[in-house]
């Protein structure tokens, strides 16, 4: 044996993936896109399984209520306020030297999307908006690049294999954007670390089986409730009306397309808006919304009142939100309150 391949020589004695899948690996890159708790449990198994490239992508920073979950961060990176790609890469690289792990702290975008996730074999989803989601799903589309989308909150998780031109994308079973507040949070609903550990072992194994261009691949949406240990498969079809498989609309990379986020000269408060205006159910929101803080709403807007922050949803699906130091935390506090 090799002496690179040494160290997953327990790996290579599996027969589905033996010293040519090892090498496939080895030669492979890919791109984790979000690194809390999925993106963490993802990386790390893909850097001890030996894929040669992975790139990281996330815009924030860790915070104390992440640890229980997020298995790449500890107290002293809380303390030091480092971006969680970097601080993720760093201890990535030390469980695996013989890998390159790339650390890219920002916030995946139509501007960027090129740049950074030129040349990746496949995508994993680890975000916490479907923003993002849609964005990555135009990407891999227009480009020909495999894509696992997945999700976890609560004790529910899902996660479905999207391969262009083979299977049903994700706007095949998500036509649009949800409304905001529509879709339930790790931060409205909280979350089981075991439950992003579970569903993103399928996702680390299904991406290994893409890699290796094996026949078995999942074709189905896999829904998991971990607390009542249920597993379903569920069926899912192309739509022949979806703008993206059939209509070939790339709508999410086109800059217009973008939510626009406004700062407040001289204050520390950005305007969110939605690409689409938006019908909004106060009152369902602010149900799933009182965990969070105090929260009051009228016919026009609802209140979000939080120790470090307010914030305003408008009738509309505006979002202002105050307190918060810039574009990218702002963005960041929209996407765990509302999912979007």
């Amino acid at each position: 044996m090799k002496k690179k391949l040494k160290r997953y020589s327990r790996q290579i004695l599996i027969e589905e993936i033996g010293e040519k899948g090892q090498e496939k690996l080895l030669s492979s890159s890919v791109a984790v896109v979000g690194c809390g708790a999925l993106g963490t449990f993802t990386a790390e198994n893909l850097v001890r399984a030996g894929v040669g490239i992975i790139k990281i992508i996330d815009r924030d920073f860790p915070e104390i209520s992440n640890l229980h979950r997020q298995l790449l961060y500890d107290e002293n990176d809380v303390k030091k306020k480092i971006p969680k790609a970097v601080s993720a890469a760093k201890k990535l690289k030390k469980m695996n030297s013989t890998v390159m792990v790339e650390p890219f702290p920002d916030d995946l975008n139509v501007n960027n999307i090129d740049e950074i996730l030129t040349d990746v074999d496949i995508i994993f989803d680890g975000t916490d908006n479907f923003e993002t989601r849609f964005l990555i799903n135009d990407y891999c589309l227009k480009n020909n690049i495999p894509w696992i989308y997945t999700s976890a909150v609560s004790t529910f998780g899902m996660t479905m294999n999207i391969i262009p031109g083979k299977t049903p994308c994700l706007r095949c079973i998500i036509n649009d954007l949800p409304v905001p507040g529509s879709v339930i949070t790790c931060e409205t609903a909280g979350i089981l670390g075991v439950t992003a550990y579970f569903i993103s072992s399928i996702e680390v194994i299904e991406g290994i089986k893409i890699i290796l261009n094996k026949n078995n691949i999942n074709k189905y949406l896999i829904v998991v409730d971990v607390w009542k240990e249920e597993i379903d498969k569920i069926e899912v079809n192309k739509d022949k009306n979806c703008p993206v498989c059939s209509g070939k609309k790339y709508e999410f990379l086109k800059k217009k397309r973008k939510i626009l986020i406004t700062g407040i000269c001289g204050m520390n408060k950005f305007y969110i808006t939605p690409w689409k205006p938006q019908k909004i159910s106060f009152e369902r929101i602010a149900e799933r919304l009182k965990s969070v803080g105090k929260v009051t709403y009228n016919n026009y807007l609802l209140k979000v009142t939080l120790p470090e922050y307010q914030i305003v949803l408008f009738a509309d699906g505006r979002v202002s939100i105050e307190g918060v130091k810039d574009e990218k935390e702002a963005k960041s506090i929209y996407s765990r309150l509302f999912g979007c």
